[in-house]
Formats: structure tokens, C-alpha cells, sequence
């Protein structure tokens, strides 16, 4: 598990893949205060913020670092650095060698994602000895500085608010819910298993999440030689979110399309799907979840050979793909699904 950034700690280091408007930086060390601002080139006010504190903090002989993270364009980003401010050394995060896609380079790694803040810009104020004192939104950082410069910031109160903000479990629902995706997008199944057991060993109380249960299934019962495993969280999950209709119909779609003919799941699908389906406020869900719903509902009475039960549920399904607005995404799979469970 990777280690959360707060006011009190040692600042991480900034690693560079590309410096835009400095030929002859070296490496950066915090040894006076100063500030950095993460930026991307689709965000519109990130640079001009970064040049609003590039201006205030010059006079006081603070340095502003502002470095571009989660990079797709990097011709784009020297562009945007280019139209920005000279008193900032701006520059791109060092970024993996992935090849594709968005980078989650160092910076964003050990800053951002360490911080846990969700976007940008994100800005931090390092003291002269390479403390961190402050997360937070650029516009609130000039009396920081202000404070850190005089001797008076105080660094216990900061980090106490922080943790307030950002629980330890709700950083490490974002940090496993991240490190997840990556794995799974890049088909690293093991590591991705390997972040949902650290998250539980960190954090059992993300057991309870929903958008943690669900990915932890998708992990599983894609993990391939896991199936009893993925059953067992499968049912667990199921039981543990009766009468939460989304997070039933995204549960259901992975477990009964991935472990087809085990009845375990086809009994909770059912059960679960069942309660929802009949609930007095059903007819007011969206549109595209009734059908869903519907249709996994007659998936599972088929697997249970409930055939005259299925018959019926999958004519219900029939007459909400004709009737409902559907999107045409939705409409389509349903209409398909119905067909291949009716034959």
C-alpha cells in the first residue's frame, strides 16, 4: 500500500520528464519554502492560477514549481506552457513508459493520488527545511505562504484538518479504487487482486463500500481459476445491499454472466433481484435499470430451471424494452439477452 501524503510529512521529491521553460534547471530541493501547483493542459484554469501565485510569491523569493500531471497530449501541454507564466518553472511530470493512454506518472503518484485529492489544479506549500504544510485549491494559498514565511503555520493544526477532510478509509478507497483500475485496464489481474487484499488488510471497513464491492467481484471473477472465491463475495455483497437496486443489477450482470450454472449465485441473483424488481418504488427507477434488472432476474430463474417463472419475468422483459425509453445500448442487449434465455 502506497503511503499517504499529509501537512508534517517530508515533501516527495519532483521527478521531470520534460522542463518547458528552463534550459538549466538541476534537481529541485526544497531547501526554502515554496510551492508547487499540479496542472493539466484540459484544465482552463489551472496555468493562470499558477501564474496568479508565480506573481505574489516571486517578491518573497519563494519558487512556484508547476508541473503537469495525468498527461494524454504532450505536445498539447508544451503548447499550453508555452502561452503561460515565466516566473513558474513549468514542467511534465517523469511519466511510465506505458505507451497508451493517460499517464499517472510519479507526481501524480506521490502528490496528487498520495494527497488524495481528485483533480487539478492541486496545490502544496513545502516550508524551508522540505516539510510539507498545506494541501489545498491555489486560491487559498497566499496567506499559507504568508504564515509558513513568518513562522507562525501551524503544521499539527494543518494535518489534523486534512485528515478530517480525507478519512484514512476514504484515502484508501480512492488510492485501491485507482490502482485497480489501472491493473485491470492493463490486464494485471494479479495485481489487481493483490490491491484489493492490501485495501482489506488497510482498511476493513472498505468491505462496506459498494463501488469497492463491485469492482472486487469484477476482479475476481475475471482472476479465472477464483470462481469459488468470487461466488462466495458475490452472494456476501448480495446480502449485504438488499434493496439497493443499482448496486444489485451491477453486481448480478457480472456474477451471472461469468459463473453461469452456479447455483449459489443464481439463488442470491434471484432473491435479491427478486426484492428489488417488486419494491412499491420500482416503477420510478430508470428506465435502463428496470430492464436490466428484469432480464438478469429471468437470467437467474433459468439457471435455476425455474422455466414457467423465467417465461413470465422474460415477457415482463419484453414489454419494458418495447415500452420504456431505453438508450439504444440498452434496448439492444436486452432484446438479445431475452431472445437467448426464451430459446
Amino acid at each position: 500500500m502506497s503511503i499517504r501524503l499529509l501537512p508534517g510529512d517530508n515533501a516527495p521529491g519532483l521527478k521531470f520528464g520534460q522542463v518547458f521553460n528552463r534550459a538549466d534547471l538541476g534537481p529541485v530541493v526544497f531547501d526554502r519554502p515554496s510551492v508547487l501547483v499540479l496542472w493539466n493542459a484540459g484544465c482552463v484554469g489551472c496555468l493562470p492560477a499558477v501564474g496568479d501565485l508565480a506573481e505574489f510569491a516571486e517578491p518573497l523569493g519563494v519558487p512556484v514549481y508547476g508541473v503537469a500531471v495525468l498527461v494524454r497530449d504532450v505536445a498539447a501541454t508544451a503548447a499550453a506552457a508555452a502561452r503561460g507564466t515565466d516566473k513558474a518553472v513549468l514542467a511534465l511530470e517523469e511519466r511510465p513508459d506505458t505507451g497508451s493512454g493517460l499517464s499517472r506518472g510519479a507526481v501524480t503518484r506521490e502528490w496528487l493520488e498520495a494527497s488524495g485529492r481528485d483533480g487539478v489544479p492541486s496545490t502544496y506549500v513545502i516550508d524551508g527545511a522540505g516539510v510539507l504544510a498545506w494541501i489545498g485549491d491555489p486560491e487559498d494559498a497566499k496567506p499559507v505562504i504568508g504564515a509558513v514565511l513568518d513562522g507562525t503555520w501551524d503544521f499539527a493544526a494543518a494535518r489534523a484538518a486534512w485528515r478530517e477532510a480525507i478519512s484514512d478509509d476514504a484515502w484508501v478507497r480512492k488510492h485501491t479504487l485507482r490502482e485497480v483500475m489501472d491493473a485491470l485496464t492493463a490486464g494485471r489481474m494479479a495485481d489487481a487482486a493483490e490491491a484489493i487484499a492490501e485495501a482489506e488488510r488497510a482498511s476493513p471497513a472498505i468491505a462496506t463500500d459498494e463501488q469497492f464491492a463491485c469492482i472486487k467481484l469484477d476482479v475476481l471473477a475475471r482472476a479465472g481459476d477464483r470462481e469459488l472465491e468470487a461466488a462466495a463475495h458475490y452472494v456476501a455483497a448480495a446480502q449485504l445491499f438488499r434493496g439497493d437496486a443499482a448496486v444489485q443489477t451491477k453486481l448480478a450482470v457480472t456474477a451471472l454472466h461469468t459463473m453461469p450454472g452456479n447455483l449459489a449465485v443464481a439463488r442470491a441473483a434471484r432473491q435479491c433481484l427478486g426484492e428489488v424488481v417488486a419494491a412499491e418504488d420500482w416503477e420510478g427507477r430508470p428506465a435502463d435499470m428496470q430492464l436490466a434488472a428484469t432480464v438478469l432476474l429471468g437470467n437467474a430463474e433459468v439457471q435455476l430451471g425455474l422455466q414457467d417463472d423465467a417465461d413470465a419475468t422474460l415477457v415482463k422483459a419484453s414489454q419494458l424494452a418495447e415500452t420504456l425509453e431505453l438508450s439504444e445500448r440498452t434496448r439492444k442487449w436486452g432484446r438479445s439477452e431475452i431472445e437467448r434465455l426464451s430459446s
